[in-house]
């Protein structure tokens, strides 16, 4: 048995980052997916507030308003680097790239920077980062097939 549990939903950018976290951390650790699960008595009483979904105009406005708090990474937190920490991928380069992750749900045309460090970011931390987020693209891929 591991030494710790992490419940899960696995299209869940914020789970993303965790899942991302733990591998990339070396913690010995087993995953709990709640999917479907998560209003049953034993999930609820851990997180009694639950999951609120979004609402479609609050979806246009987010989206529209993007592009300015991307930039701001770029500019501000990579200032030139590969990763906002430098040479090597840190717990906040794990964050956004979760995000930028399950954005892809919006069909958010990134620029090309973004994609490059999403990339960046796979390539430095491997499977403890594409193992987790196989599960975010899978969920991306059949919400947008059906929209």
């Amino acid at each position: 048995m591991a030494e710790h549990t992490l419940s899960i939903l696995t299209p869940s950018v914020n789970n993303l980052s965790a899942r991302i976290f733990v591998r990339a951390a070396g913690l010995d650790f087993e995953e709990l997916d709640v999917w479907g699960k998560k209003d049953e008595p034993r999930f609820a009483d851990k997180d009694p507030a639950l999951l609120t979904p979004m609402q479609a105009k609050a979806a246009k406005d987010a989206e529209a308003a993007l592009a300015v708090p991307l930039e701001v990474y770029r500019e501000f937190f990579l200032d030139g680097n590969t990763f906002i920490g430098g040479d090597s991928p840190t717990i906040a380069d794990i964050r956004l790239a979760a995000t930028l992750e399950f954005l892809r749900a919006i069909d958010y045309d990134f620029p090309a920077w973004a994609e490059d460090y999403m990339k960046a970011v796979e390539s430095a931390l491997g499977e403890a980062y594409s193992e987790p987020a196989a599960d975010v693209r899978g969920y991306v891929a059949q919400v947008t097939a059906a929209a």
